[in-house]
């Protein structure tokens, strides 16, 4: 099922104008992306207070880095993610991005 999301939206990326593109960049950013960055920059802030991340961790890079990896994935390869792929991507690169400094 999930091919045939990434197929239909490859498709309607590729027909749009550059109008119709720039709506569909809005809804698409507006619903998913901004939603997920959101969430994430929740989750590094507490972890924040926690002491458990490094202060200067909440920046816009850091909150951009999965949901791009993710969309990227979904939308030029057909696939989601399987959970042991997303467990490496935080478990390493994540990680490095976030952890204190001495971790």
């Amino acid at each position: 099922m999930e091919e045939l999301v990434a197929a239909a939206l490859r498709s309607v990326v590729h027909e749009c104008d550059s109008t119709q593109a720039e709506r569909f960049h809005a809804v698409f950013f507006g619903a998913v992306v901004e939603q997920a960055v959101a969430m994430l920059r929740e989750v590094i802030e507490r972890g924040i207070e926690r002491a458990e991340v490094r202060p200067d961790a909440a920046r816009g890079y850091v909150f951009d880095l999965i949901p791009t990896m993710t969309v990227c994935r979904f939308t030029m390869c057909g696939s989601q993610w399987p959970d042991t792929d997303v467990e490496e991507m935080i478990g390493r690169p994540i990680v490095l991005l976030l952890r204190p400094s001495g971790s």
